[in-house]
């Protein structure tokens, strides 16, 4: 089965973009990772709220547990 001509283009480019891709400095990932990382755990504790109030509790309590995490995460390298 060929490509379509338009998918071929698309993929050539990509590739061509992949090579001439200049590097990211890491402070800049650091910080993204870390407002990342705050972000999910501010909406996994809303879950975990709304799950609570649902009287789903192992949901709750896996939502719980994974805005502890994404919590310690965001506050890495501070």
């Amino acid at each position: 089965m060929q490509k379509p001509a338009s998918l071929a283009r698309r993929l050539s480019r990509v590739s061509r973009e992949e090579k001439t891709a200049k590097p990211i400095e890491i402070t800049k990932i650091v910080d993204g990772a870390q407002c990342t990382a705050a972000y999910i755990a501010q909406l996994t504790g809303e879950l975990a709220t709304l799950a609570s109030g649902a009287r789903f509790a192992n949901l709750a309590i896996l939502l719980a547990r994974a805005q502890l995490e994404a919590e310690l995460w965001s506050c890495q390298g501070n």
